[in-house]
């Protein structure tokens, strides 16, 4: 059986696998919205709203718990740069996750309520504003 260590560090990994996975996921499906129907697009950014709640979001979470966990166990000082590093980089992480739900959610609501063929200009404005942080 494996020590307390191991186990952490594997959910810790779990989870950081699970979040790259989720980013790449939501991107193919933000790429296929882009240029489809407003009826389309609807149903894939549902896709990717649900994909931020059952997947991004608890590893998100989940992340810096085992990582604090995981320097506990170790003794790390918390006060050590590359600790302080990650933590500033896992805010920064956190924060673009919430700006890019709240787009998200957005552009769901866009191409719910459009009633044209295609996608409008609306829609793509908030695209541009958001596609740097990695939709």
């Amino acid at each position: 059986m494996p020590d307390a260590y191991t186990f952490w560090k594997v959910v810790h990994l779990i989870a950081m696998t699970a979040m790259v996975g989720a980013t790449l996921i939501n991107g193919i499906l933000h790429l296929q919205a882009k240029s489809s129907t407003p009826q389309q697009a609807e149903t894939l950014l549902r896709a990717v709203l649900r994909v931020n709640r059952l997947i991004m979001l608890p590893s998100l979470l989940a992340i810096p718990v085992t990582g604090v966990v995981l320097v506990t166990t170790m003794g790390y000082a918390f006060t050590d740069t590359w600790l302080l590093v990650s933590a500033l980089l896992t805010l920064a992480l956190i924060a673009a996750f919430w700006i890019g739900a709240v787009a998200e959610k957005r552009l769901h609501a866009i191409a719910a309520g459009s009633k044209r063929a295609v996608l409008n200009q609306s829609y793509h404005r908030v695209f541009v504003w958001v596609a740097p942080i990695g939709m």
